[in-house]
């Protein structure tokens, strides 16, 4: 198993990593589908009980991260926004992960482990919706 940690990041990176590590907002845990979400063009990707997989939040990302089960960011950390906004959802959130829209794909399987900052892909998808 290849494990990223947010020091450095593999060559290849949406093939060989199966293991995320980031910083925990809410000590929590979730397993869901992953749904990449890089601008507001992809919220309409995201039903009830996704992973929400993006590089940052804004405010207008709200109404998604009411849908979501969890999210995982490539940047923030413990005292981000988006981890105050998931504190107040009491939903898992791993932030300052570096890379997850890369690694992860639309359709992964993911378990998002709030409580150690870690994401693991279960089970690798490409599918549309």
């Amino acid at each position: 198993m290849i494990t990223a940690s947010s020091r450095s990041a593999p060559n290849g990176i949406n093939s060989g990593v199966r293991e995320l590590k980031g910083l925990p907002s809410i000590a929590r845990e979730a397993r869901g589908r992953a749904v990449i979400v890089l601008s507001s063009k992809d919220f309409v990707k995201v039903k009830k009980g996704d992973v929400l997989v993006a590089s940052m939040t804004t405010p207008d990302f709200v109404s998604v991260m009411e849908k979501a089960i969890a999210i995982v960011t490539d940047e923030g950390g413990h005292l981000c926004p988006r981890g105050d906004r998931c504190r107040e959802l009491r939903i898992p959130c791993v932030t300052g992960t570096r890379f997850a829209t890369k690694a992860l794909r639309d359709g992964d399987e993911v378990d998002v482990d709030a409580n150690n900052g870690v994401v693991v892909k279960i089970e690798a998808k490409s599918v549309k919706r």
